[in-house]
């Protein structure tokens, strides 16, 4: 069964791991719409209390815009042992999505990344091109071998045709297993790679699958 997703532009918040005793970290936004990364979003952080840290031009306000993958960086480093509330306000096509972050710096989760394994595996290929057949696969993330759910996934796909829709959510959370389902369709016959971005952990897994005439 294919996962369902909600069509309204959306915009997620991701900070990467913080060690314990940790002064920076990079925040990433990524803006969608259902299981569509947006390029050229315009998207406005605000730190709400300046006391508290600032984003790497030294200001509380950041203005981006979006890459490719939907997504755009920023660094952000705190004030003494504050956390770090984040706003975040992205526009495109006449639509505006809201949402916030607290960044903790406590290194809360996982200690270290040096433990964390991103590993993919098929679960369906040689589906027909025929834009309804469905090519899948599972994404999952552990460390030291030990499940880690609640961990954002963006999901992008690749192909010389630029046919191969998802039919998953762009942007998931692991399951309490570390999972993520991916599900694609294509109306074309090629090779098409699905690579899956994991901003907290700065790691990325890619599988490629088949569709055929």
């Amino acid at each position: 069964m294919n996962a369902k997703y909600d069509d309204s532009l959306s915009v997620e918040l991701i900070d990467t791991t913080i060690p314990a005793g940790g002064k920076r970290g990079t925040l990433t936004a990524v803006v969608y719409r259902g299981n569509k990364l947006l390029q050229n979003a315009d998207v406005t952080l605000v730190i709400r209390d300046a006391t508290a840290g600032v984003f790497d031009d030294g200001d509380t306000f950041a203005y981006l815009v979006t890459d490719e993958g939907g997504m755009c960086r920023v660094g952000v480093t705190r004030h003494e042992l504050n956390d770090v509330e984040i706003i975040a306000v992205a526009r495109r096509d006449n639509e505006t999505a809201r949402n916030e972050l607290n960044m903790t710096f406590h290194g809360a989760g996982i200690e270290s990344t040096s433990g964390v394994v991103v590993s993919s595996a098929v679960l369906h290929d040689n589906a027909v091109a025929d834009g309804r057949a469905v090519n899948s696969l599972n994404v999952n993330i552990k460390n030291n071998n030990v499940p880690v759910a609640g961990a954002y996934v963006i999901l992008k796909t690749e192909s010389a045709s630029s046919q191969a829709v998802l039919t998953s959510p762009a942007v998931q959370k692991t399951d309490s297993s570390g999972y993520v389902v991916v599900s694609l369709t294509n109306t074309v016959a090629e090779n098409t790679t699905i690579t899956a971005l994991m901003p907290e952990y700065e790691a990325e897994e890619s599988v490629t699958v088949t569709f055929t005439e």
